[in-house]
């Protein structure tokens, strides 16, 4: 029998509410039916209950194995389901984001082990009663949804921080509450179960991301190769193309997206323009791990160019043929005070070899208030000014 604190009670209570609630609205609205309608199709598609099905399968076969070396026991089976129901399933279904973030996994393993996880487990080892933790998980379902509106529009930024900081609170309240609960009866809590229960969902978090990996992996080639039909028309090159691909990237999922790229612009006729195009993505790959020397007269090497403006925020992407020229351009750096931000950009043009021109921006949407916008970027053009040619700053 798996025993619910109060915390976990008033968590199902609300969620069973919530579902009621959209159940009797869908009964009454034909708009809202349709909508729910296609959630539900949508959720219950072929491809998303097969990767259901394979996570489930891969998740007990990962407790099995724990369980046999004796790290999982039964004891752990509700930390394993919560751990199954918001980690594993949140990480699955954001899994696309994995192709587009190179540090994907630095970042969720320093999360996984990072001292929120230290926090989130021991203001769980002790609850309020029942009416103050349904009080509070009502509280914290509003406030969030609020903060995560407020972070979308810069005009509501005040009641974003003011949220953060009331979120930061209640999360000091139970934090301190644990805290205090553990000091009554430190023997209670000092034992093998608690360090048991507590390293059970970063055991099961690490041991997990191997296979999300590899599903991140296949969603990557997946995605690549729908785009490689508007690349390559004939099917039967398309399909050598495919294999080649895999051979040449096997795991570099951030060169297989590049290659597609490359091919949008190339439109390959031929097995030779497809060799030569994964040719030309190894050469770019030694190029990047060792730059060559590129004299001051000529213009900058484009990889130490990149990088002139990476503590500003403006470290451009890599460094790829266009239509016309080679070049690499920043993501946009937002300045200044407006409701619509202003932003800055950074751009490295030339050719393969050597980059010939940098380039820097400044957007301004709020003309009404330039003057904050204006100095940072006349200090971030001196930065790059000096990094670049050396000396004063014209």
């Amino acid at each position: 029998m798996i025993e619910l604190n109060n915390r976990e009670i008033a968590t199902l209570v609300w969620i069973t509410i919530a579902i009621a609630f959209v159940l009797a609205l869908s009964v009454a609205k034909a708009d809202v039916r349709n909508s729910l309608g296609s959630v539900i199709r949508s959720l219950l598609a072929r491809q998303i209950l097969a990767t259901l099905a394979v996570t489930t399968i891969y998740i007990v076969a990962s407790v099995v194995i724990l369980a046999a070396l004796d790290i999982w026991r039964w004891g752990n089976l509700k930390t394993t389901l919560v751990w199954a129901a918001t980690f594993a399933v949140l990480i699955v279904f954001d899994v696309n984001r994995i192709k587009d973030d190179d540090a994907y996994f630095r970042k969720a393993i320093r999360k996984i082990i990072s001292l929120g996880v230290v926090a989130v487990f021991i203001s769980g080892l002790a609850t309020f009663g029942l009416v103050l933790e349904l009080g509070f998980m009502l509280l914290l379902a509003f406030a969030g949804a609020m903060y995560a509106i407020a972070q979308r529009d810069p005009k509501y930024s005040a009641i974003g921080m003011a949220i953060g900081w009331m979120l930061g609170l209640v999360g000091a309240l139970f934090i301190g509450h644990g805290l205090y609960q553990i000091g009554q009866d430190v023997r209670k809590f000092a034992t093998f179960g608690t360090a048991r229960k507590f390293a059970n969902p970063i055991i099961l978090s690490l041991v997990f991301l191997p296979f999300v990996y590899v599903l991140g992996v296949y969603v990557a080639y997946e995605a690549a190769f729908v785009r490689l039909k508007f690349a390559v028309e004939d099917p039967v090159l398309r399909s050598y193309a495919k294999k080649q691909a895999i051979l040449a990237f096997r795991f570099d999922v951030g060169f297989l997206r590049r290659w597609t790229r490359n091919l949008a612009l190339s439109k390959p006729m031929d097995r030779e323009d497809i060799r030569r195009s994964i040719h030309e993505l190894n050469e770019i790959k030694k190029r990047e791990r060792r730059p060559p020397i590129v004299p001051r007269s000529e213009g900058w090497s484009p990889y130490a160019a990149k990088e002139f403006l990476r503590k500003e925020g403006l470290a451009t992407a890599d460094y790829h043929r266009g239509l016309d020229e080679w070049s690499s351009s920043s993501l946009h750096l937002g300045v200044g005070t407006g409701i619509i931000s202003d932003y800055i950009t950074y751009y490295v043009e030339g050719d393969e070899r050597v980059a010939k021109r940098l380039k820097l921006t400044l957007v301004v949407n709020d003309s009404n208030h330039p003057s904050v916008s204006e100095l940072r970027f006349f200090n971030v053009a001196r930065t790059l000014f000096q990094r670049a040619v050396g000396g004063d700053f014209p």
